[in-house]
């Protein structure tokens, strides 16, 4: 993301490191930044002028780890359907609607956008829960966060009749 290629550049000792960013949110839980709409949600909920973000320096380094990443494709994530093409269980990646309550896509169906207009999570390990308060929490912090773009209402009418539109007349 572009928060970790600016601490990167700024903090060379941490390039070869695994890092993680975070914040602290209203109700006191360390909120991971992994994405840049992440970063703009997490700017746009910190009260300003100065924003208070913790880099969590991992010891493990990133070469050590790419040897584990064919282990989180082949994560099995039992008692989960994709609810697009009914798999069961799913492996690898899943992801969940942060709006729907129960809707989750196995990578396959998540590529081919086959549940749009809604944003998705994407868990990797079946060992991350999440509490459904989170889901709708995340929901609410992109809704307050595309309210604040301001200037834009023609363009995020667009977008939304862009989104709608094939849904709509398929």
């Amino acid at each position: 993301s572009y928060l970790q290629e600016k601490l990167c550049a700024v903090f060379p000792q941490i390039k070869e490191k695994i890092f993680t960013v975070s914040w602290t949110d209203e109700d006191g839980d360390m909120v991971t930044i992994a994405t840049d709409e992440e970063l703009i949600i997490a700017l746009t909920e910190m009260a300003g002028p100065v924003y208070k973000l913790v880099a969590n320096v991992k010891t493990q380094k990133k070469s050590e780890n790419n040897k584990n990443d064919s282990n989180q494709e082949s994560q099995i994530h039992p008692g989960v359907t994709c609810d697009a093409c009914d798999k069961q269980p799913i492996e690898g990646n899943r992801y969940k609607c942060v709006v729907c309550d129960d809707y989750d896509l196995c990578g396959s169906c998540e590529a081919a956008g086959l549940h749009p207009g809604h944003n998705m999570m994407r868990i990797a390990s079946p060992e991350n829960v999440f509490p459904q308060r989170l889901f709708k929490r995340i929901h609410k912090m992109q809704e307050r966060a595309w309210t604040n773009v301001g200037g834009l209402e023609n363009v995020k009418k667009e977008l939304q009749e862009l989104v709608q539109y094939p849904v709509e007349h398929p």
